[in-house]
């Protein structure tokens, strides 16, 4: 089983608390509850969770232990480990970007919360900021692939919000950090580039930012 304190073991040491599904915040706090499950925090008392500089926190290995003893969602940073997020409730739509982003960027651990949305987990040496593009079909509904980057963090363990399931990967353990596939942002570009081809001649309208 995955759990954050075999990731950090293995290397993963962005690892950051996030307030769990149906947590109780502290009084005065400014995060909405429709953010809880995904949202970083901590627990500050035996009740109450609370935002904190996730950002630039330094995690230690007794962090992640006291955060799973916390019942705390645990997320990645991403600013090293950028995640391809593949943001569509179509399973054909997401598959094929799987495929095309297994091609172009390499292999990668996949992770899933809501099917048939899913994430391909990978690393790199030069952090870049998020990149984002929408693939509109005829019937107006758009489907999102966004690369998380610097900035950014994704869960990596703990129940998804809207399922109450657990987050689940491809492989039952994840390799050490340095064996992720290496990507560049050029490499994501050419990606995206591969996409807006292969869905285009589909039909679909394509918007991109980043």
């Amino acid at each position: 089983m995955i759990t954050p304190s075999h990731l950090f073991t293995a290397g993963y040491h962005d690892l950051i608390s996030v307030i769990p599904p149906g947590a109780s915040l502290a009084p005065g706090s400014k995060i909405a509850t429709a953010s809880l499950g995904k949202v970083p925090g901590h627990k500050i008392s035996e009740r109450s969770w609370a935002g904190f500089d996730w950002r630039n926190h330094n995690t230690t290995e007794h962090d992640v232990r006291r955060w799973e003893s916390d019942g705390a969602n645990v997320g990645l940073r991403a600013g090293r480990f950028p995640g391809l997020d593949i943001d569509s409730t179509d399973d054909g739509i997401a598959t094929a970007v799987q495929e095309l982003a297994l091609r172009e960027l390499g292999p990668a651990p996949l992770r899933v919360g809501k099917p048939p949305k899913r994430l391909l987990m990978y690393r790199t040496d030069d952090p870049f900021g998020r990149m984002r593009m929408w693939l509109e079909d005829v019937k107006k509904t758009t489907h999102l692939i966004e690369l998380l980057g610097e900035g950014q963090q994704y869960l990596v363990f703990g129940t998804h919000p809207a399922t109450m399931r657990p987050y689940q990967w491809s492989v039952p353990e994840l390799p050490a950090a340095g064996d992720l596939t290496r990507i560049t942002r050029d490499k994501v570009a050419a990606l995206f580039d591969q996409i807006a081809r292969e869905f285009g001649g589909r039909g679909f309208t394509v918007h991109r930012e980043g």
